[in-house]
């Protein structure tokens, strides 16, 4: 490497121009030729204006090249002996452009799973992932059947308290369920709403199946 100079002859300043140009100087090098730049060194700028005006030309003064046979034989035997890109199996569905919204006037409630003082108002189904978001607005002392989640399930409380495997929670709080996970009996202690995401495929626990249950536990 040239080690820059203070103070380069012209000479030396269309040297190091050259390798700067090149990137061929070390940290040191550059930092004292981009001061001689700073400083207005006009030898030193002239040079790297030549220089890199020959830089940009180099690539035009190869002559290309042709690919040996044998290369690109070699090339041609790699790409069919790679393994193909998997494709889906099916095609993606498509995606809703516009946001969903349900509007306050548009709210429908109606009796969940045909239980009186239970009622449902669904927000959003998801088919595909079994998946439903919906309200849940109970009369107090309903008690809501022990089920198994096939999927996480989550509650927002919004208005009233509601008791499950003897917690009770209120208005702001939330629970998370994970997948498999099993609620007890739950028990509305007044008139309360809550938000629910939840598996369309939960498995109820009704009489025997709850019974039996308990006693493995």
């Amino acid at each position: 490497m040239h080690a820059p100079v203070e103070e380069p002859t012209e000479s030396t300043a269309s040297e190091l121009a050259a390798l700067y140009a090149l990137g061929a100087l070390d940290d040191e090098g550059e930092a004292s030729f981009e001061g001689l730049l700073l400083s207005g060194h006009r030898a030193a700028s002239a040079a790297l204006d030549e220089a890199d005006a020959v830089v940009a030309l180099l690539p035009f003064a190869v002559e290309p090249q042709s690919p040996s046979p044998q290369l690109r034989s070699r090339l041609f035997a790699a790409i069919n002996q790679s393994e193909p890109v998997p494709t889906r199996s099916k095609p993606l569905p498509e995606v809703a452009r516009e946001p969903l919204t349900v509007r306050a006037a548009d709210h429908v409630w109606s009796d969940y799973q045909g239980r009186p003082g239970v009622q449902i108002q669904r927000l959003y189904v998801d088919e595909t992932n079994r998946e439903m978001l919906c309200l849940i607005r109970s009369e107090g002392g309903v008690r809501h059947v022990p089920h198994r989640h096939t999927a996480a399930e989550e509650i927002f409380m919004i208005e009233g308290h509601l008791k499950i495997d003897g917690i009770v929670y209120g208005p702001g709080d939330f629970v998370r369920s994970q997948q498999d996970s099993i609620h007890g009996p739950s028990e509305a202690l007044d008139t309360c709403m809550f938000l629910l995401r939840t598996s369309l495929d939960n498995q109820l626990l009704i009489g025997k199946e709850w019974s039996e249950l308990r006693i493995e536990n």
